[in-house]
């Protein structure tokens, strides 16, 4: 879908005329799908979500947020969408066509030769999760591996889990893959032969989300099928 989505991006002109000015709250953590670099979108995902804006007729201004405040600030009106929260925690938001799907997957140490295939398998590991991941990930696997592990907490620094796991105080990282595997580069904490995924989860599938019916329906009809 997103070959698709960006081949509509391309076909399309820029919208002649003032451009909407647009809030946009980034969540951090997600490189290297979208982060900012000089208040910029970079990463695959933003540079998409970058051109889709401006071709729909906005002038984004981005900002970067944990994922809780990015939902306080939408809510609070102080900025007007935001890309990459689960749809359930803005009820009182507008979801549209846009979308980006992101795989969770359980990580481990190659070397300790730990396969985890179902949710009752975590049964005895310390387990380390990113920031939220309890809302993030489907409801009864994460309630299970929540109850059933020898521990859980949830870490906002992706670094920080790594060496959590690379130095063997965790015995499992949730993560989505290439999320773990840019920061395992950018810190140098090893090579991705280290490590093993197990992908139990399904994608988690997340919107541009408007904090205003207008702006979605603005951005909507620029990519409505003809």
């Amino acid at each position: 879908m997103k070959s698709v989505f960006f081949a509509l991006i391309l076909c399309l002109p820029f919208t002649v005329g003032a451009q909407v000015p647009l809030r946009v709250g980034v969540p951090t953590g997600q490189d290297p799908h979208i982060f900012l670099v000089s208040n910029q979108p970079q990463g695959d995902e933003g540079h998409l979500l970058n051109m889709a804006l401006h071709k729909a007729g906005f002038a984004p201004e981005y900002f970067h947020f944990p994922s809780l405040r990015v939902i306080e600030r939408l809510r609070n009106n102080q900025i007007d969408a935001t890309i990459n929260v689960k749809e359930e925690s803005l009820p009182f938001a507008f979801k549209s066509s846009f979308f980006y799907d992101f795989q969770n997957c359980a990580v481990t140490k190659t070397d300790k030769r730990i396969h985890l295939k179902k949710t009752e398998d975590f049964k005895n590991f310390d387990v380390v999760a990113f920031k939220n991941a309890k809302t993030s990930l489907e409801k009864d696997h994460i309630t299970e591996i929540m109850t059933t592990a020898k521990s859980y907490r949830e870490i906002q620094d992706v670094d920080t889990r790594i060496k959590l796991l690379k130095s063997g105080r965790v015995d499992v990282m949730l993560s989505e893959k290439l999320v773990f595997l840019h920061y395992l580069q950018k810190f140098a904490l090893g090579s991705p032969e280290e490590y093993r995924f197990d992908c139990l989860f399904s994608p988690n599938r997340y919107y541009l989300i408007f904090r205003d019916k207008e702006h979605r329906d603005q951005f909507d009809r620029a990519f409505k099928a003809k």
